[in-house]
């Protein structure tokens, strides 16, 4: 395909007149380093998008910023003979969104070794529907010592955490894993950061303003 000299982006930064959101087409050579082009089909919005869309938020590293901490599309060109063109991947972390131009782009570069193959039974939209969030939730529940139900009519798989090897080695008669109800774990109390919650969540609100300003045929990705 024929890359487009620019992209459509997102962008946040500060102006003359104080911090600006707002649409523009930036230069393909100006999406910064990498060794990857990928045509962007889907991004998510999350936290750190929130806080980096505003100038309280504190966390924008370079200016202006094209925002998006995860993104999902195809390869366009890759100069690493790993990554063939055409194949389906997702980016996210490396201070993408952050130090680096995110997902809130037609187009995003970014360093081969920062991308994952797309699994199988996922596509763009699915991936960035659990997007960084998700992904973080997951780790967070695959390092707990867990008790699964296997039988063929679970809904809830992940059933209970943090049980002694003798809870975890029982077995009901069909051959699933005996469901526990998992114990309260007690831990300090921790105070919630109000003001990056109160930022985070004015950006997010500004942000999602700043886009619906425009027609999906004027931002469209």
């Amino acid at each position: 395909m024929n890359t487009p000299n620019t992209s459509r982006a997102f962008t946040v930064g500060k102006t003359e007149s104080g911090w600006a959101r707002k649409i523009v087409d930036m230069p393909i050579d100006q999406l910064g380093d990498g060794d990857v082009l990928i045509q962007v089909e889907y991004s998510g919005i999350n936290f750190k998008d929130g806080l980096a869309s505003t100038e309280a938020g504190r966390i924008a590293r370079i200016d202006p910023l094209i925002g998006g901490v995860d993104l999902a599309g195809k390869v366009v060109e890759s100069s690493n003979p790993a990554i063939k063109v055409g194949t389906t991947v997702i980016a996210h972390g490396y201070d993408i969104g952050v130090a680096h131009h995110g997902g809130f782009s037609q187009y995003a570069r970014v360093q081969s070794e920062w991308l994952v193959p797309m699994p199988k039974g996922l596509d763009a939209r699915t991936a960035m529907m659990i997007g960084t969030a998700g992904y973080t939730a997951a780790l967070s529940v695959d390092a707990q010592p867990a008790v699964w139900d296997r039988s063929p009519s679970a809904c809830l798989r992940f059933v209970a955490m943090k049980l002694s090897p003798a809870q975890a080695n029982q077995k009901l008669p069909n051959g699933s894993r005996k469901l526990v109800r998992a114990k309260l774990l007690t831990a300090p109390k921790l105070q919630p950061n109000r003001r990056s919650l109160s930022n985070a969540n004015a950006g997010q609100a500004q942000l999602t303003a700043s886009v619906a300003q425009h027609s999906p045929t004027s931002f469209a990705l």
